[in-house]
């Protein structure tokens, strides 16, 4: 008895332990909360997970969708479709989904065309003018 208090034992009211109980029920206690909030955190993520995985498929249905209609509209052929998706793909440089002027500019250059920016732009909004739904 006396350890830790620098000579100050007398200010110790109660130097008894408190017990076997009492450390008990307060290790099970942290333990229990511990594990319901990580499983609530698990849960969690799950969950979100889930929910950008739907999300991502019903995207991909609906891209499929509007790729048959194109194809129907202007009667293309099934390797005519996975054609310009190999192009689209190796256009898109960034993996965005989604072809950006500067990413055309240098697909043309690829292909030996030199144009600016701006020429890309309008051949772009051109585009999406003829094709729009």
């Amino acid at each position: 008895a006396g350890w830790g208090y620098g000579g100050m034992e007398e200010l110790c009211v109660n130097n008894q332990p408190w017990g076997f109980v009492v450390p008990v029920l307060y290790f099970f206690t942290f333990v229990v909360l511990g594990g319901f909030i990580e499983l609530t955190l698990f849960t969690g993520v799950v969950t979100t997970s889930m929910d950008e995985a739907q999300d991502a498929v019903k995207r991909e249905m609906g891209l499929e969708k509007r790729v048959k209609r194109v194809q129907d509209q202007y009667e293309l052929t099934d390797n005519e479709v996975r054609t310009y998706h190999k192009v689209f793909t190796l256009m898109d440089d960034d993996s965005s989904g989604e072809i950006q002027e500067e990413e055309i500019v240098s697909a043309l250059a690829a292909a030996g065309r030199d144009v600016s920016l701006h020429v890309a732009y309008v051949w772009m909004c051109d585009a999406m003018y003829y094709f729009d739904d």
